[in-house]
C-alpha cells in the first residue's frame, strides 16, 4: 500500500515495504556485521549504534526499485544509493536524532536528492522516538514495523528521543548531480 501525500508533495510512504520474509532475512545478514557508534557532525545532536548495507544485498534492489518508481513524483536527477544505513536507538542511551538536513554536497558534484527510512521495529518495542519530517508542520512517520517513508533531503527531520525500549531503522540516501 502507498500514498503519496498532496499536501506535502516531498514526500511518499510504503506502510507495508518490507513484509514478514524480508524482514526475516535482513535480520540475519545485519547479525554478521558489526557494530559503529552512530556519527554525527555534533555529537550533541545523536546518540545511536550503526551498521552499513553495501551494494549487492538484495535490499538494494527492493529500494532501488521503489525509488525509481516513486521518483515520477518527486522528479529527481538522481544516480545512485549510497550504502544504507541500519541504526539503533536505546532508551538507556537517550537514543535520539536531533533535528537535521540530509541534502549536504559530496566531491565529484554529487548531492542528495531524496532521504528514506525503513521502520524495523514494532510499535510495541518502543517509546517515543518518533520519526518527524517537517514540511513545515510536523509530520510523523508511520510506526508499521517495514514501512518506508521517502522524502525531500532538504526537509528539517528528526528522530525524537527513545525514552522506553530500542527503536531500529534502515536508512539511506540517494543521490543525484549538485544544483
Amino acid at each position: 500500500m502507498f500514498w503519496f501525500n498532496t499536501q506535502y508533495t516531498h514526500m511518499v510512504q510504503s506502510k507495508s515495504f518490507l513484509d514478514e520474509q524480508d524482514l526475516s532475512m535482513l535480520e540475519e545478514r545485519l547479525e554478521s556485521i558489526s557494530w559503529e557508534d552512530g556519527e554525527a557532525e555534533n555529537m550533541e545532536i545523536r546518540s545511536s549504534q550503526i551498521k552499513w548495507i553495501h551494494a549487492g544485498d538484495p535490499i538494494f534492489q527492493k529500494v532501488g526499485q521503489f525509488i525509481l518508481e516513486q521518483n515520477v513524483k518527486f522528479q529527481k536527477t538522481i544516480y545512485g544509493i549510497e550504502p544504507l544505513q541500519f541504526t539503533t536507538y536505546h532508551a538507556e542511551e537517550n537514543g535520539r536524532y536531533g533535528a537535521h538536513y540530509d541534502n549536504k554536497s559530496f566531491m565529484g558534484g554529487y548531492e542528495r536528492k531524496l532521504s528514506f527510512s525503513i521502520q524495523l521495529s514494532d510499535d510495541s518495542e518502543y517509546d517515543g522516538g518518533d520519526m518527524v519530517i517537517y514540511n513545515p508542520d510536523p509530520i510523523p512517520m508511520s510506526r508499521n514495523k517495514g514501512s518506508m517513508m521517502v522524502f525531500d533531503s532538504g526537509l528539517l527531520h528528526e528522530v525524537k528521543p527513545v525514552t522506553k525500549g530500542i527503536r531500529k531503522s534502515l536508512v539511506g540516501w540517494v543521490f543525484g548531480p549538485r544544483t
